[in-house]
């Protein structure tokens, strides 16, 4: 199979990973105005951490990019399905956009830096011209099938999921499958990426002397469940976490579920 990586982020991709976040809010807003329930609330939490999180933090982020972790081939599955439900385009287009971030940090060839575009439109993360997909840089995964399998046929896949959230939701009269298994996990996501690509990369402190202007910040830290050590995670990328000093305000309650996930406990060995 050839891919050309110019047609990777048409601007029909770009709209199309938009639209769903857009929907997400719309799904969010209409329930938080007609039907909120503190219980359904802290279930969508729950949703955002066992699909989003799952998806984007430990798939995207620390399994397919960083290589943070090993797991055995089920796991992998799941992760390979898990992040391609979630809305936020396919693995090999996650995957080169954050590992150019990390080659080009902070410079006018990083994708969403806020030094250059600022808080606001890091935020939003809008796609840049600079984020010219290299080949080279995802070249272990294009050896992938699977993968290749899950970009070449990335919109099917989503849409035939979505569509089945709205026929389920529609036959049971209930916002919830919708809300549940596609608003919580996709909207979560997009703000926890805009927090840390956006905040982290203004306000914080640093741990380490890295040459960009990556910070630890303790807020987001907390609202994004152990995401928020951002300096201490590119000062090293392949640690499988970054609550490595002991201190209560870097805890990372993912690299528990890594632990639960990992058949060797880690790969890579946890130490700056």
């Amino acid at each position: 199979m050839i891919l050309d990586p110019d047609d990777w982020l048409k601007n029909d991709v770009s709209k199309k990973i938009k639209l769903n976040f857009i929907f997400s809010h719309l799904l969010i807003l209409y329930w938080a105005v007609f039907e909120f329930s503190l219980p359904i609330f802290f279930i969508g939490i729950l949703f955002y951490i066992l699909i989003g999180k799952l998806a984007a933090d430990i798939g995207f982020h620390r399994y397919f990019t960083h290589k943070s972790f090993t797991t055995n081939r089920w796991i992998r599955k799941y992760l390979l399905i898990n992040s391609t439900l979630i809305g936020h385009g396919s693995i090999l287009l996650w995957v080169v956009t954050h590992r150019i971030h990390h080659i080009n940090v902070d410079t006018d060839k990083d994708p969403h830096s806020p030094i250059y575009f600022g808080l606001i439109k890091t935020w939003l993360r809008s796609w840049t011209p600079q984020n010219k997909p290299n080949m080279l840089l995802v070249k272990d995964l294009y050896k992938d099938n699977e993968i290749l399998f899950l970009h070449k046929h990335y919109w099917k896949i989503f849409y035939l999921w979505l569509s089945f959230l709205i026929v389920l939701s529609l036959t049971l009269n209930s916002l919830y499958p919708l809300l549940l298994f596609f608003a919580f996990p996709n909207a979560m996501v997009f703000h926890e990426a805009g927090a840390v690509n956006a905040v982290c990369h203004l306000h914080g402190y640093q741990s380490y002397k890295t040459k960009d202007h990556s910070k630890n910040n303790v807020f987001v830290n907390f609202f994004t469940f152990g995401n928020g050590m951002h300096n201490t995670h590119h000062a090293n990328p392949r640690t499988y976490t970054t609550d490595i000093h002991n201190k209560w305000y870097e805890c990372d309650p993912m690299k528990y579920i890594i632990k639960l996930l990992s058949y060797d406990g880690t790969r890579v060995e946890n130490k700056m």
